[in-house]
């Protein structure tokens, strides 16, 4: 019932030891929101976060450098960002797996301040579109965040900035 509390901020953070089923729950939770869908896995995108992620490109995408046109790296996550956005009436979830492996409030960066004030999503610097991709598109209301995270020697700790716009659940006993 967290996550839907604010007309914009849809994020939850499960935290816990490894093996306790936050990922399977954030999964489940997802495709029950489709459940009267012919395929509920649309509504549904994990994201397996790497521990190199410094920055949104990982998310966003990004112009590609060194193509001689104009060349945007489309990741799964902006396809299935432009995807909610385009369709505001359905639910869309997306699994951050393992959010702290790297420092979300860096990856997270346009997506949290967005979350915040309402403000668009910036996804590039150019005025116009780049292979499809506008410059930036509103926060979709429609768009539910779940990140798991595992506390051990291998993550980082979440930043106040992360903590304040989630709804946070712990999975320790």
């Amino acid at each position: 019932a967290s996550l839907w509390l604010n007309p914009r901020r849809h994020f939850a953070v499960l935290t816990g030891l490894s093996g306790a089923g936050k990922t399977l729950l954030a999964r489940a939770y997802g495709k029950a929101l489709w459940r009267h869908q012919p395929s509920p896995e649309e509504g549904l995108c994990t994201i397996p976060v790497q521990p190199s992620w410094h920055d949104p490109s990982c998310l966003l995408g990004y112009k590609n450098p060194l193509a001689e046109e104009s060349d945007f790296v489309r990741t799964e996550f902006l396809k299935f960002l432009l995807l909610a956005s385009g369709n505001p009436n359905k639910p869309y979830t997306v699994v951050l797996d393992e959010m702290n492996l790297s420092h979300p409030e860096q990856y997270l960066a346009p997506l949290l301040s967005a979350m915040e004030t309402g403000d668009d999503i910036v996804l590039h610097s150019e005025v116009d579109e780049i292979c499809g991709v506008p410059p930036s598109i509103p926060y979709p209301e429609n768009l539910v965040i779940i990140g798991t995270v595992n506390m051990d020697e291998t993550t980082h700790g979440l930043s106040d900035k992360v903590l304040d716009r989630a709804s946070v659940i712990d999975f320790w006993d």
